[in-house]
C-alpha cells in the first residue's frame, strides 16, 4: 500500500522541506523584529487596517499554495475511498479476511486479482495461510525455511512463480520454502505471525524477515499508516496490533481499531492534507519507530533461537534507515543480509502500473538471499537435505 495522495514522492518532499524553510525564515525574521523593535511590533500598536492586510494576505497565500498543488496533482484526503470493486478479486475466496490478532490475513484457494491499473496477477494460498511456492502436485520433504514479510515477500502484483520464495525453491531443491509473506504487514505482524505458527507447527530450520523501511509506521500503527488504511472502507471496522516500549525497554502489544482523525479540513483542502502528512512524519519520528523496530527485530531472533531455527533478517531495500537497523543486527550478533535491489531501474519495478518489485527484481532477491545462504553455510549445495 503506498502512501495516501502522494502522486510523486520526491516532489512532495521538496514541497515539505520547502515549506519548512520558508516558514523558520519568517519565524526567525519575525523573532528578529521582536528583538529590535520591541514597540514597533508589539500588539498594542496594531491596528484594524494591519489585521485586515494580513487576513487577505494570509487567504491569498493559501489560494494561491491550493492552487499549485492541484496542479501538481495532490488532492484531499478522501476516507474510504477504495473498496472491493476497485481492486477486484476472482476466485474462490477474497485476498484477506480479519483476523482477530494479526489484523487481517489471507484464505485458502486460488486467486486472480485485478487492480485499478489493470495490472492482474494470480496467486494460490494453502491452507496453513501460506503462498504456494512449487506446484501443488510437486511434494518436498526436506528441512523447512520460512520467508516472513509485508507484500515484497509474499510477491504482490506477480504470479506464484515469480515470487522470490519460489525462485528460492528453485534454488534449493532439497529445502522446503514456505512463504508466510502478506501484504500489509509490519514486522511486529511477522514476529506474531512466526510466534502464532509455532504453538501449532514444527520449528523451520531457517526463518527469514524480509525488512522494508515503511514497516515502521505499521509497527506502531501511526498516524500515517492508519491513515493509509482508512482509504480502504472494508479495514474501517478492523483492529490493528501494534507494538510499543514500556519504560525499561521491553516489547509490549496491543491493538487499536483503525479510526484516523487528521487535521480539520484535510478532506475539503489538498493544501492541508499535505500539512497533515507532514505533522505525520513528525510524529513518526517522535514515537522512535527504529527503537521499537529493534526491539521486534531482537524478539524475533531470540524466539527463533529458543524454537530452535537460525534467524536471518533479509534487507530488501537500500536507505538509512534499513542501513542502520543492518548495523544494529550485526552488533547484536543477528544474521543479516542485504539483498537490496535497484527499484529505481524500470526493470526492476511494475510502475508505472504498480510500485511493487518486478519478476526480475524477485529474481535478484532469490539469488542473493541464496548466495548468502551458501556463504553462511547454513545450506547444502548437492541437493542432500542432509545439514551441516
Amino acid at each position: 500500500m503506498s502512501h495516501v495522495l502522494s502522486p510523486d514522492g520526491e516532489i512532495s518532499s521538496v514541497i515539505i522541506k520547502l515549506s519548512i524553510w520558508i516558514w523558520n525564515g519568517i519565524c526567525i525574521g519575525c523573532g528578529v523584529l521582536l528583538l529590535k523593535y520591541p514597540n514597533t511590533v508589539s500588539l498594542r500598536f496594531m491596528k484594524p487596517v494591519h489585521l485586515l492586510y494580513f487576513l487577505v494576505s494570509t487567504g491569498i497565500g493559501f489560494c494561491v499554495a491550493e492552487g499549485a498543488l492541484r496542479i501538481l496533482g495532490y488532492e484531499p484526503w478522501h476516507a474510504g475511498d477504495i473498496g472491493t470493486e476497485d481492486i477486484r478479486v476472482d476466485g474462490e475466496m477474497r485476498y484477506s479476511v480479519v483476523d482477530s490478532s494479526l489484523g487481517h490475513t489471507i484464505m485458502q484457494g486460488n486467486i486472480t486479482v485485478t487492480m485499478p491499473s489493470g495490472l492482474r496477477f494470480s496467486a494460490t494460498h494453502c491452507d496453513n495461510r501460506s503462498r504456494i511456492t512449487h506446484p501443488t502436485t510437486r511434494e518436498i520433504h526436506g528441512p523447512e525455511i520460512w520467508t516472513l514479510g509485508c507484500s515484497f515477500t509474499y510477491g504482490w502484483a506477480v504470479d506464484d512463480t515469480e515470487s522470490y520464495p519460489w525462485k528460492l525453491q528453485d534454488l534449493t531443491p532439497g529445502y522446503e520454502i514456505v512463504n508466510f509473506g502478506i501484504s500489509g504487514y509490519g514486522t511486529l505482524q511477522s514476529l506474531m505471525r512466526f510466534q502464532k505458527n509455532l504453538r501449532t507447527m514444527k520449528p523451520p530450520h531457517i526463518v527469514i524477515l524480509g525488512y522494508v523501511p515503511w514497516q515502521e509506521e505499521r509497527n506502531s500503527l501511526s498516524r500515517s499508516w492508519k491513515k493509509n488504511l482508512s482509504a480502504y472502507r472494508e479495514l474501517s471496522f478492523m483492529e490493528h496490533p501494534f507494538g510499543s516500549l514500556d519504560e525499561d525497554g521491553e516489547l509490549r502489544i496491543a491493538r487499536a481499531p483503525i479510526h484516523y482523525a487528521g487535521l480539520p479540513l484535510i478532506q475539503k483542502s489538498a493544501f492541508l492534507n499535505l500539512l497533515d502528512d507532514f505533522v505525520n512524519t513528525i510524529d513518526l519520528h517522535r514515537n522512535g519507530g527504529y527503537e521499537l523496530t529493534s526491539a521486534i527485530l531482537d524478539t524475533f531472533s531470540m524466539t527463533a533461537r529458543r524454537a530452535g531455527s537460525i534467524p536471518i533478517i533479509a534487507f530488501m531495500m537500500d536507505d538509512p534507515v534499513s542501513r542502520r537497523l543492518f548495523n544494529h543486527c550485526r552488533e547484536c550478533g543477528i544474521r543479516s543480509a542485504d539483498i537490496s535491489v535497484d527499484l529505481s531501474n524500470p526493470e526492476n519495478s511494475l510502475l508505472p502500473l504498480d510500485p511493487h518489485p518486478s519478476a526480475r527484481a524477485h529474481q535478484e532477491y532469490a539469488e542473493k538471499i541464496y548466495a548468502f545462504l551458501v556463504r553462511e553455510s547454513l545450506i547444502q549445495i548437492n541437493n542432500e537435505t542432509s545439514l551441516k
